[in-house]
């Protein structure tokens, strides 16, 4: 029993902090990625100077450009994944975007007269009183 009531005070205390401090979390979580990536880029260069025996300035440029296929390889990895789903989705959202248009412009049509009744009134009242 005092397990269940850790367990739920953790997650009271995770969901109040992040109800009142969500703002700050982002921006923690930016500060921890970069600190990591950081990390990673000095623990490379002291891989390639010391096992390879490259100068600092290689090192640095060989980091640099594995970084740069790294991160294009997750880009490529992340449109071919969810690339296709995007597609469709939007190819689901403009048929049906069209089709509510469609439907608004055969209303407009079969209502035209209620329509530019309805508008006559409103601009009358609005020029008559005011509101």
């Amino acid at each position: 029993m005092p397990r269940l009531k850790f367990s739920l005070f953790v997650i009271v205390l995770v969901v109040l902090v992040v109800l009142i401090e969500g703002d700050m979390l982002f921006h923690l979580l930016f500060e921890v990625v970069e600190i990591v990536l950081e990390l990673l880029e000095a623990s490379l260069d002291a891989f390639f100077e010391s096992v390879l025996g490259l100068s600092p300035r290689a090192s640095q440029v060989l980091t640099a450009w594995l970084g740069v296929t790294i991160f294009a390889a997750l880009i490529w990895g992340l449109v071919s994944i969810y690339g296709l789903r995007v597609r469709n989705w939007y190819r689901e959202m403009r048929t049906e975007t069209l089709f509510q248009i469609r439907r608004l412009q055969l209303l407009y049509q079969e209502n035209r007269l209620l329509f530019y009744t309805l508008g006559s009134s409103l601009l009358v009242l609005y020029l008559m009183f005011g509101f």
